[in-house]
């Protein structure tokens, strides 16, 4: 049987094990959103950009509701614009991704969200 020697080999399984339990969560997050995402729409709060990263408010629309939302993601001149989110369909306080490749067309604001979002990015018909 392994016998752990000294307080430092502790400290590592230690580590090492919750380390393991990070990644695990993170796949399995990754997970969800790709086999449960649906895409809503989002509008861009405000932009800050730090030493330690960067963080873009938004809010996002979903199902009636109004989620206020950090993403880590960058878009310097989006104040105020709309854009294409996924979240988790039964979390959507959760993870969201965020891109500023996905504008809404105005075809698409100026209808309504349906309650359980798309399951892909809509276009103009």
């Amino acid at each position: 049987m392994l016998k752990i020697e000294s307080v430092f080999d502790r400290k590592l399984i230690v580590s090492l094990v919750i380390l393991l339990l990070i990644v695990m969560y993170s796949l399995f997050r990754s997970y969800k959103l790709n086999t449960e995402g649906v895409y809503t729409i989002c509008q861009v709060d405000h932009f800050e950009a730090a030493d330690s990263g960067v963080s873009l408010y938004i809010d996002v629309f979903y199902q009636g509701k109004k989620y206020r939302r950090v993403a880590d993601s960058f878009c310097g001149n989006c104040n105020g614009k709309y854009f294409f989110v996924k979240i988790i369909r039964d979390q959507p306080e959760g993870v969201v991704i965020f891109s500023d490749k996905h504008p809404v067309p105005d075809c698409i604001l100026n209808d309504s969200i349906p309650e359980q979002g798309w399951e892909s990015i809509p276009s103009c018909k």
